[in-house]
């Protein structure tokens, strides 16, 4: 992910990224090694973090960051949106498409 990030960064601090498509496949819980590449929601925010430290909170706070791929497993949508919501500790504009919606930025 690293790369991706220094790849955007001038993207980011140019105000010119209009949105991050981005999955969180699994809970929290589930352990590091069982994610097979895919993300929690806990990774996916120090993956953020990663990113506004070269970019910044403020200038990552301008782009829309669209969540994809949740497993709609029983009630772990909700969890997934539950801790999403939970860790964004830097305010960032988190979007849940909905499956046959457009979505609106």
């Amino acid at each position: 992910m690293n790369e991706v990030w220094h790849a955007i960064t001038t993207l980011v601090k140019a105000n010119q990224l209009r949105d991050i498509f981005i999955e969180a496949s699994f809970l929290n819980e589930q352990p590091d090694g069982k994610l097979f590449g895919h993300l929690s929601p806990a990774v996916l925010m120090k993956e953020m973090q990663q990113l506004a430290l070269l970019a910044s909170a403020d200038e990552l706070q301008q782009v829309p960051i669209i969540i994809t791929h949740i497993k709609p497993t029983g009630i772990n949508e909700s969890i997934i949106k539950a801790q999403l919501k939970t860790n964004n500790v830097m305010q960032l504009k988190l979007i849940f498409p909905k499956q046959g919606k457009p979505i609106s930025l």
